[in-house]
Parts: C-alpha cells; sequence; structure tokens
C-alpha cells in the first residue's frame, strides 16, 4: 500500500514538473536594438524577469512537493492500525479471560483461561509487529534506491563538471595563442632571424 502511495505522489510530482517545464520563460523578442545602452536594460530587464519566474517556478515545485506530502500523510492516517478481524480477537480473547470466572465457576479452565488468552493477544500484536517491521524495511529500502539515484545523478553532473572544465583552458589555450601571433614578428625582428637565414 506503501509503494502505491509512493508511486502516486511521485507520478504527480511529474506531472507538476512538466506542468513547471509548460510555463518556463521563454525568450522574449528584441523590441529595440538601437544602441547598446537599450540592449543593456534589456538585458537587465530580462535577466530580472527570468530571476523572478525561476523563484516562481521554485516556489510552484516546493508547493506541489508539500501538497503531495500532506497528501501522504493524510491517506496514511486514514488507514487502521489494525484490522477488523484482529480488533474482533483482541476484545474476544478480553471478554474470554473476564468472563470465564462467570461462566466455568471453581473449575481448571479458568486457571488456563487467562494465560491463554494473554498469549494469543501476544500472537495478534506479534504479528502486527512484523508486518510493521517489514514496512519500515521496505521504507528504508525506498529511501536506500532514492540515495542511489541521487548519488548517480550527483555522479552525472560531476562528470559534466568535469568536461565543461575544459572551456577556461580552452580560453586560455587561445589568447596565449594570439598574444604570441602578434608578438612573434616583433621578436623575430628583434632577434633578426630572419636577414641571418
Amino acid at each position: 500500500m506503501f509503494f502505491w502511495i509512493w508511486r502516486r505522489a511521485l507520478a504527480r510530482t511529474i506531472q507538476s514538473t512538466s506542468k513547471i517545464k509548460d510555463l518556463s520563460p521563454s525568450e522574449p523578442p528584441p523590441t529595440a536594438r538601437n544602441g547598446n545602452n537599450n540592449n543593456n536594460n534589456n538585458k537587465k530587464n530580462n535577466n530580472s524577469n527570468n530571476n523572478k519566474k525561476d523563484s516562481n517556478l521554485i516556489t510552484l515545485a516546493l508547493t506541489t512537493l508539500e501538497k503531495d506530502m500532506s497528501l501522504l500523510d493524510n491517506l496514511a492516517s486514514l488507514q487502521p492500525q489494525l484490522s477488523g478481524t484482529e480488533v474482533s480477537l483482541l476484545i474476544g480473547s478480553v471478554l474470554a479471560s473476564g468472563m470465564g470466572p462467570i461462566v466455568f465457576p471453581g473449575t481448571s479452565v479458568t486457571e488456563v483461561l487467562a494465560p491463554a488468552a494473554a498469549a494469543f493477544t501476544a500472537s495478534i500484536t506479534i504479528g502486527s509487529e512484523y508486518i510493521g517491521k517489514v514496512a519500515v524495511a521496505d521504507g528504508k529500502e525506498i529511501a536506500a534506491n532514492t540515495i542511489q539515484c541521487a548519488a548517480e545523478a550527483e555522479a552525472l553532473l560531476a562528470n559534466a563538471e568535469r568536461v565543461k572544465a575544459i572551456t577556461p583552458l580552452c580560453v586560455g589555450v587561445g589568447a596565449t595563442a594570439a598574444s604570441l601571433s602578434l608578438l612573434a614578428p616583433t621578436i623575430i625582428e628583434a632577434l633578426n632571424i630572419g636577414n641571418s637565414v
């Protein structure tokens, strides 16, 4: 049941993420290109609009996530902790142990009835505890899978950062090569390398 609720919340989060992508800001058409001042002002306005839209999208995503978590909490709180069968068996064992001395006065059944009802109650609670521990283990497994997915995403992001790290190196090599290409004719003239050959 928990897995079904988790899948439903995940599906709602994915739907809200697709809605967020649909609401993502598109590039507005340039209005005025008559001078650098207008372009700079337009860029500043676009950047501030994009920042506002990004913060609105983040707020929308967090609100959707909060609604989904509250839905999960509400669904989990609506589920009864004990089934109807377990409740009826527990009530029956309490009534049997309480009514035993009245129904069977002075017999040896009375001596055995209360401990038997206690053992029966313990077996029901042990079964419920088993179900609860299995649910906790399932939750830990889901959390571990989520952490594993996050770690894989972090590894992919690190790989992308590694690939992106080549850009400053390329810029530096290009700038150095441009400087050397401008400096080389002057060095050749100063050393008279061209005349000595």
